[in-house]
């Protein structure tokens, strides 16, 4: 048996829901920085991974390819059944699982951002494809700036999910904190109405100024001499 299509098409986290049942060869064309690919499986199991031909054994190596795999928009690749035998089962991975956990790391709460603070879009256009859909639901806030509080308060998720979100986000360059948020009561378009005075204004105000009871008292004091 073998498949052919493009990530495009078919982002990797359905493939592997297509191929969990097979065993054989997945191969990537230029998907890793340019590099090809080569993902040996077994019925849902990652059982090697090659880069260029390089076998890639170290875990921290081979989840930081698998990462920007999971992240690659486009890309085209192949399946080819094939019995596989020993000499080709380097390592043991729940391919699913592993796509989870690269994709969604536990993040110290430390490093998340506060919720309170406001993200607006950046200039990106490259959205990773696994946040395009959340991405164009949470824009309308984003654009007119949202923080993690603001997300949780409008959509179903959690305040922590919320979160997680900008935080990957951000870290792709989609969003970016924004100078101001919407709880400052110092917005940068407030417009501050000052009075216009004259540079030829005296310092102390006319007579014909005065308050309008001491005018009256004045009168008053007037018609009381005058008829003294």
């Amino acid at each position: 048996m073998a498949l052919t299509g493009d990530l495009t098409d078919l982002p990797l986290t359905d493939l592997t829901q297509v191929l969990a049942h097979h065993t054989g060869t997945l191969d990537f064309d230029r998907a890793f920085h340019g590099r090809n690919l080569q993902l040996i499986l077994e019925r849902g199991r990652l059982r090697a991974l090659f880069v260029d031909g390089f076998d890639i054994r170290d875990d921290s190596r081979l989840q930081d390819v698998v990462r920007t795999l999971a992240t690659t928009a486009s890309g085209a690749w192949e399946f080819h059944a094939m019995t596989i035998t020993d000499a080709l089962r380097h390592v043991d991975y729940i391919l699913t699982d592993l796509l989870h956990h690269v994709t969604h790391p536990d993040i110290p709460d430390d490093h998340l951002p506060h919720p309170r603070t406001t993200f607006v879009p950046t200039r990106q256009a490259d959205v990773p494809l696994e946040l395009q859909s959340t991405w164009t639901t949470i824009l309308p806030f984003v654009q007119q700036g949202a923080s993690a509080h603001v997300l949780a308060s409008n959509l179903s998720m959690s305040e922590r999910d919320a979160q997680l979100l900008l935080y990957r986000l951000r870290a792709v360059n989609v969003i970016q904190p924004s100078r101001y948020t919407p709880e400052n009561p110092t917005s940068p378009h407030r417009t501050r109405h000052v009075t216009p005075t004259s540079s030829h204004s005296p310092e102390r105000p006319a007579a014909n100024t005065a308050h309008p009871i001491t005018r009256l008292l004045g009168a008053l004091r007037r018609i009381v001499g005058a008829r003294a």
